[in-house]
């Protein structure tokens, strides 16, 4: 007995097949999009080079004080 002879005795892909790989697949994208995002967001940089004629208060506070 072959895999195509099992699969015609079942059924082929139906609706609800096709309803169970939506809802898999959105909750895969949406946890896939989640994931990214966190690499942007949680990224800390550790260097900040200094803009000239510009006071930016916050180098002091990060503990740097010369710039580039």
């Amino acid at each position: 007995m072959k895999f195509d002879d099992i699969l015609g005795y079942l059924g082929e892909f139906g609706t609800y097949q096709r309803r169970i790989y939506s809802l898999l697949c959105l909750f895969g994208v949406c946890h896939g999009m989640r994931m990214v995002v966190m690499v942007f967001i949680l990224n800390l940089p550790k260097h900040r080079c200094a803009i000239p004629d510009l006071n930016n208060d916050t180098f002091k506070v990060h503990g740097i004080m010369n710039g580039c």
